[in-house]
């Protein structure tokens, strides 16, 4: 498990013909999805001057590790329980953001960050989920100021384990100049990067709870709880091997990112639907 959920921001970058390439979708397909799925579509996609890839690995074996921030004087409880939490396999997701402003020839407005503690916290009257971030941080900043965001579902495959990867590398690098996306609510006053890669599932529009302690934003020791409410399901860009939905969702675990692994069979499969429904 990441120790924290890691903090990227994107500085300043000159992306080349952002508008170069338009794409549409026709309306009649955009009816056909059922209602669970946003029938809206980004407007534009830009292409960066340069992809590059992570270092090629498979999910479910070789290792790209994370390094940890854990503080040298951490309490030996915290360590046992870090090293414990661990074992404990946790989804990895992207979230990315925007500190405003029109969506022009750079990247420098985009935040973007890996996220290990996504989960939800309710599916009705409306769908609510959460993750943690460690303060401070520039994508926190940009949540706080815009309070919307995306969620990027990825798969248990390479390519999904590479966008997860790309975005733990924090200042160090514009990580999307190095990402194809489109961008999400052109002409607003925050417009989102949308990630386009075959490993991306689905996308969560998400935005702040205006209800409760903190307005969506919770303080929690080092950490702000995030609390969101999920406004619609946004089918990605189109990519050539795109993954589907029934794809597995991508794994971190003991430090490297998995695909689920062997079904453990139970006595009462009755047992099990009741805990699907709690």
């Amino acid at each position: 498990m990441f120790s924290n959920a890691s903090r990227m921001s994107a500085r300043p970058s000159t992306v080349k013909g952002f508008y170069s390439l338009f794409y549409e979708w026709s309306v009649a397909n955009s009816h056909a999805r059922t209602r669970s799925i946003c029938s809206g579509f980004p407007q534009a996609i830009a292409t960066s001057q340069r992809v590059v890839q992570a270092r090629s690995f498979t999910c479910s074996s070789k290792r790209q590790h994370v390094k940890s921030a854990r503080p040298d004087d951490e309490p030996p409880l915290s360590t046992h329980l870090r090293q414990l939490m661990r074992k404990m396999p946790h989804a990895a997701v992207v979230a990315t953001t925007s500190t405003g402003g029109p969506a022009a020839s750079s990247t420098s407005n985009f935040r973007g960050m890996t996220v290990s503690s996504f989960t939800t916290v309710t599916l009705t009257p409306t769908p609510i989920i959460s993750f943690n971030i460690r303060r401070p941080s520039r994508t926190l900043d940009a949540i706080r100021q815009s309070r919307q965001f995306l969620i990027h579902i990825l798969s248990a495959t390479e390519a999904g384990a590479n966008v997860a990867h790309g975005f733990t590398k924090g200042n160090s690098t514009d990580v999307f100049a190095n990402q194809q996306f489109a961008v999400w609510n052109v002409g607003s006053k925050y417009p989102l990067p949308l990630l386009s890669s075959p490993g991306v599932t689905k996308v969560l529009r998400c935005k702040l709870r205006d209800e409760g302690e903190g307005k969506g934003l919770i303080e929690v020791g080092d950490h702000i709880l995030v609390l969101a409410d999920v406004e619609s399901i946004i089918e990605p860009p189109p990519t050539k091997g795109a993954a589907a939905l029934e794809d597995r969702g991508l794994s971190y675990l003991d430090r490297a990112y998995r695909d689920v692994g062997k079904v453990i069979d139970v006595i009462d499969p009755v047992e099990t639907e009741e805990l699907e429904k709690q």
